[in-house]
């Protein structure tokens, strides 16, 4: 039996593949809704991601100097820093650098060494602001800073609180509560009725600047 031939022209008057021009702006239309919708939820996400993300490594090194407080049996001291080697009085200084270090006289300040001594003082930790457009600041610290004696307990049984901003304002800040036995609590909303800001070690509203 001979096949049908198939000619050139016939060839040519077959059905195409693929999308025409209303199809595709149709998938144009759709892509631009989703987006639209979930634009906002996305830059929330990562908003929250930064203020959770700097809360984390700030925690991490009170931890650590704690740890290293009851492990070495000296002092140590945590404080914004404006050039990882000094503390600086100014609470915008949390927003640049935080550093720790063994605090052998418990001064809060970062002493040079000295010729063959009992204890120096040494860096331990030095951390910069990782997260753009998150401010930190502490409240309730003499000078700003906070240290932990050789129980791990704060020295001076300070109280005082550890916030984390950005611009949304205070209904978005994140904090921590530090208590005089030594330990970091998230700050909650325990205002009654809630208003949907946490609070403070006064059981005031956390402010942003």
């Amino acid at each position: 039996m001979n096949r049908p031939c198939v000619t050139a022209s016939h060839r040519a008057f077959r059905r195409q593949a693929g999308l025409t021009l209303i199809e595709a702006l149709s998938a144009i239309l759709v892509l631009g809704v989703i987006v639209a919708l979930g634009g906002p939820s996305f830059v929330t996400f990562v908003q929250n991601t930064r203020l959770e993300s700097r809360a984390s490594a700030v925690l991490q090194v009170a931890n650590q100097a704690r740890a290293e407080a009851t492990a070495q049996r000296r002092p140590v001291t945590v404080c914004g820093s404006l050039n990882g080697t000094a503390c600086s009085n100014d609470a915008a200084a949390w927003s640049t650098r935080v550093i720790s270090f063994i605090d052998c006289n418990g001064n809060g300040t970062l002493d040079a060494a000295v010729a063959a001594p009992a204890c120096s003082d040494r860096l331990l930790s030095d951390i910069e602001n990782g997260s753009r457009g998150v401010t930190t600041a502490v409240t309730g610290f003499n000078n700003n800073r906070f240290g932990f004696n050789t129980q791990g307990f704060m020295l001076n049984a300070a109280r005082g609180t550890v916030r984390f901003c950005d611009s949304r304002g205070a209904t978005s800040a994140r904090a921590w509560v530090m208590s005089p036995t030594g330990r970091l609590i998230a700050a909650v909303d325990s205002n009654n009725p809630a208003d949907g800001v946490v609070n403070d070690h006064t059981n005031a509203n956390i402010t942003c600047p």
